[in-house]
């Protein structure tokens, strides 16, 4: 029997329906003390494996979904999939993460992976591939893309951050003013971030140095070249478009034996984890991550349940949140 055993066989040697036992596998209903231990030592006894598969096609659903992620190094993306998983699991669904790093066949094959039933809907977290993409490989999976204006249940205001950013800079008297990129930004459009530098700008009827816009390339390292750069071109602030890359301006920065904020001021974007693990403090625009998830959930969610009309997406404005990396410049202190 090891091995081949059947519910009904649990039941039996338990001396339990088997109702009892799937309730006892599920935890979906209480059941006795007594009455789980006597089921749990007849699993064991027996080797007892249930069929997922057979009990998902039972249901019709699987109580999984899948998140597509390009890269986990970003703490800021650790931090969403932990706050999805957790709005999911009060739903009684579990996550499957696929990560297609930049890899084009590898994003689609891990899509029509899930849509083939492996998972109930899918949360699609790379920025490499649009909604529209995504919908055309998996026409009849539900499912949302995260984090983009135009079909995402949440969208942050990318753009408002930057002009608080470059407010608290100049309001300390900053006016030779690093930025920054992101390409993961760039990829669905211009840079919201860079944009919203420019509109601060143009509003006091100026305009951005174009030597003064610098990839970082989404890493510490990238973020402590490019800051080489601009420290070169004589900038007193830098605004990286995440904390990684500001971390990376930390490191160039002492690197130089310049002193913060004393000789640079530096602001990071997202406020994770890492701008309160520096010394000193990282200023950072901090982005609602627990609010974001859910918003994402939800969206899947009233798919998964048959919503035709989609939400109307919730806009985010994130708040500047000042710590010790920004002062006045050394040339007017």
């Amino acid at each position: 029997m090891a091995g081949k055993a059947k519910i009904t066989d649990v039941a039996r040697a338990a001396g339990v329906s088997v109702t009892t036992v799937s309730h006892t596998l599920s935890g979906r209903r209480p059941v006795g003390a007594e009455v789980r231990s006597r089921v749990l030592r007849a699993i064991r006894e027996l080797n007892y494996r249930p069929n997922y598969f057979a009990g998902a096609m039972k249901q019709n659903r699987t109580g999984l979904i899948g998140i597509l992620v390009d890269q986990c190094r970003n703490s800021a993306t650790g931090i969403l999939l932990e706050n999805m998983e957790h709005s999911l699991a009060e739903r009684g669904y579990e996550i499957v993460l696929g990560i297609a790093g930049l890899d084009a066949e590898k994003r689609r094959r891990l899509l029509e992976k899930f849509a083939s039933g492996m998972v109930d809907g899918v949360i699609n977290m790379l920025p490499q591939l649009s909604s529209d993409e995504a919908e055309l490989i998996a026409p009849s999976l539900p499912l949302v893309t995260h984090l983009r204006q135009a079909s995402a249940p949440v969208y942050v205001d990318y753009e408002e951050g930057a002009r608080q950013a470059f407010a608290h800079l100049r309001g300390l008297g900053h006016r030779r003013i690093g930025y920054i990129g992101s390409a993961r930004r760039r990829l669905n459009g211009p840079d919201p971030v860079l944009a919203g530098c420019r509109d601060f700008l143009a509003a006091n009827g100026e305009t951005l140095d174009p030597s003064l816009e610098v990839n970082g390339e989404d890493s510490v390292e990238g973020g402590r070249r490019a800051a080489a750069v601009l420290l070169q071109r004589g900038v007193t602030a830098i605004l990286a478009s995440n904390d990684q890359m500001a971390l990376g301006v930390y490191q160039r920065a002492y690197a130089e034996g310049m002193r913060i904020p004393e000789e640079l001021s530096v602001i990071g974007y997202d406020d994770s984890p890492l701008a309160t693990s520096v010394f000193p403090l990282l200023t950072s625009v901090q982005i609602p991550f627990e609010q974001i998830g859910r918003c994402t959930v939800e969206g899947l969610l009233r798919k998964l349940s048959g919503e035709i009309e989609p939400l109307q997406p919730r806009v985010i404005t994130p708040q500047l949140i000042v710590r010790n990396s920004t002062g006045i410049p050394a040339t007017i202190s």
